[in-house]
């Protein structure tokens, strides 16, 4: 299985709830065989003073 860049419909099926300092988000995976795939990315996105910083927390099948 190959990962593949997000497509814009990403956005559509993914989620990214604000928690007063970050960004907590839930953003679907797609491979290059099956389009979207049943993986999830869960993360964290915090702004540092001129960069987003990412924390990647899991990929799992939920």
């Amino acid at each position: 299985m190959t990962l593949a860049p997000l497509p814009e419909e990403t956005w559509e099926t993914s989620v990214c709830l604000w928690w007063g300092d970050h960004w907590e988000c839930l953003v679907d995976l797609w491979t290059r065989g099956e389009g979207r795939s049943g993986l999830v990315l869960e993360l964290g996105v915090l702004k540092g003073d001129d960069v987003f910083e990412y924390v990647i927390h899991f990929v799992f099948v939920p």
